[in-house]
């Protein structure tokens, strides 16, 4: 019986704590997104993932956000990035998540230095 060949998607280094850091397809990321009541969510390139690139995923609800934030960091094995954004009056939790994209630094949107971030720890 052959092995099949699969895509790894574990980037070079240590991780976080000796754990390797995983950048997952990014459509995972969006898909469990919006199984948990994402409001909108996007793919930009970011200088401070690992991958690359990240899926930004707006939340409402703040406890919805820490709780994604903190399954995919400990997915990815590290801490996640979580901005607060007021769109339109309505307060946003954004969640960046560090996915594998294959044309990162290409069509997709660049990050923007001056927001703040607030870092979620992985459960």
């Amino acid at each position: 019986m052959r092995k099949a060949k699969t895509k790894k998607l574990v980037f070079p280094g240590l991780g976080y704590n000796g754990i390797p850091l995983v950048a997952v397809w990014w459509r995972y990321v969006v898909g469990s997104a919006m199984s948990v009541g994402v409001c909108r969510w996007r793919v930009r390139s970011s200088r401070h993932a690992f991958s690359g690139a990240v899926v930004v995923a707006a939340f409402s609800d703040r406890a919805a956000a820490v709780e994604f934030a903190g399954a995919w960091g400990f997915y990815c094995g590290c801490n996640i990035a979580m901005r607060q954004h007021v769109t339109g009056g309505q307060s946003l939790w954004a969640v960046s998540v560090p996915v594998f994209w294959p044309r990162a630094g290409q069509g997709v949107a660049p990050s923007r230095a001056n927001d703040r971030i607030t870092w979620v720890a992985r459960h």
